[in-house]
C-alpha cells in the first residue's frame, strides 16, 4: 500500500473504508494543498486527452484537440469551470491549459534530448496561438510581453 493509501484507508482493508472519508480527505487536498483551477484541469483532460483514439491510435492527439472546439467541448468546460466558481479570465486559462496539455501530451517522448531539442521544443511550443493567449503574449513597440504567472505556471 503506498503512502497515498495509508493515509485513506488508515491501515484498514479498502471495503471498509467509507466514501465519506475519502470524499473527505480529497476535498481537502483540492481546497488546501492545491488551486480548484489546477484539479479541474487535471480532472477534464484525463476525460477529454484520449477521445481521438477512437479513430486513430497513431496521430490521436491533434484530433482530439480538435474535437474539443468541433464538439463544442470548450464551452462546456468553460461553463463548468465558472459553476465551480472561477471567474471567466481564470476559466477561460484553464480551458487553454486543457488544450495544450492535450496537444502536447506526448512531448517528453522525443527520441533526442540534447539541449538544442530543448530548445526546439520550447520555441514550437511559443508558436502555438493556444500557448501565446495563455501566456498573454503580445507586441508593445516591437517588444514581445508576456505574464509571468502565466509563464512560471505554464513551465
Amino acid at each position: 500500500m503506498n503512502n497515498l493509501s495509508k493515509q485513506i484507508f488508515k491501515g484498514k482493508p479498502p471495503k471498509t473504508v467509507s466514501l465519506q472519508r475519502t470524499e473527505s480527505f480529497f476535498t481537502g487536498m483540492i481546497t488546501e494543498a492545491h488551486p480548484r483551477i489546477e484539479w479541474a484541469v487535471l480532472f477534464t483532460w484525463l476525460f477529454t486527452h484520449q477521445l481521438g483514439k477512437t479513430v486513430d491510435p497513431d496521430d490521436y492527439e491533434e484530433i482530439s484537440l480538435s474535437w474539443i472546439d468541433e464538439w463544442l467541448f470548450g464551452k462546456i468546460i468553460l461553463q463548468s469551470f465558472i459553476n465551480l466558481g472561477m471567474d471567466e479570465y481564470t476559466a477561460q486559462q484553464g480551458v487553454r491549459l486543457v488544450k495544450i496539455l492535450t496537444k502536447y501530451q506526448n512531448w517528453n517522448l522525443t527520441k533526442n534530448s540534447s539541449k538544442s531539442n530543448a530548445y526546439e521544443l520550447l520555441s514550437s511550443w511559443l508558436r502555438d496561438s493556444n500557448i501565446q493567449q495563455y501566456l498573454t503574449i503580445n507586441r508593445y513597440q516591437e517588444i514581445l510581453w508576456f505574464n509571468k504567472e502565466a509563464f512560471v505556471a505554464f513551465i
